[in-house]
């Protein structure tokens, strides 16, 4: 969260285990908040600070690791709120989520969706959808990523763009890098080298630097 300048995590836990912890980071200590309300045991989950709210919003994940669940939350002032749009992208999990602060919106693209048989039987997705603070909207782009879940995405402020990368494919590992300028996705090429395949990795943008960052 910039305006508090901290940075939020919530839940997580060992293998196969969940939690509904809250922390802040500060740059210097770890804080916990112990909230009595909370979004419950998740992982899979996304979270992306939006300006137009000014906190922390969190979209679905897997409930207990076990199936998938649609909820939607904010967190402010170290506590939680559900939120309830009128429309939404519907059950699923390990979507790739993050803030255009050009647009003010948050961009989601992918994901596992729900199907009675999962985490055995998953369908991915290559849906894009946008949430302007208020409600989500699908957009319909000629061009996007492969249906991918566990891809990484980030929002590269110097050049108004927002950078996907990596994830996981029905046959296997993806490796090609994305743009999405809010109207269309764009295939790019790495001038030099790129990473291996990867999924469930951490993609930021350093904009003191104008470069995107993955770990």
């Amino acid at each position: 969260n910039p305006l508090d300048q901290v940075a939020v995590y919530y839940a997580g836990g060992p293998y196969h285990q969940t939690g509904t912890w809250t922390y802040e980071w500060d740059g210097v200590n770890w804080t916990e908040y112990q909230t009595t309300v909370n979004p419950g045991y998740f992982d899979g989950h996304n979270m992306a600070f939006m300006g137009e709210l000014g906190g922390i919003v969190l979209y679905q994940g897997n409930a207990n690791i076990l199936g998938l669940e649609e909820q939607f939350w904010f967190y402010k002032d170290h506590s939680w709120t559900e939120l309830q749009p009128e429309t939404s992208p519907g059950n699923r999990g390990s979507a790739a989520m993050s803030y255009d602060s050009h647009r003010d919106c948050v961009v989601m693209f992918g994901g596992a969706v729900d199907k009675e048989t999962y985490p055995y039987d998953i369908e991915y997705t290559h849906d894009t959808w946008e949430f302007d603070g208020v409600d989500w909207y699908l957009r319909n782009p000629e061009h996007h990523p492969p249906a991918l879940r566990c891809a990484h995405m980030t929002f590269d402020s110097c050049r108004n763009i927002t950078v996907l990368f990596g994830g996981y494919e029905e046959y296997g590992w993806h490796l090609d890098t994305w743009e999405y300028d809010g109207i269309d996705w764009t295939r790019i090429e790495p001038a030099t080298s790129k990473p291996i395949p990867r999924y469930d990795g951490m993609l930021c943008f350093d904009t003191h630097r104008c470069r995107s960052v993955l770990h």
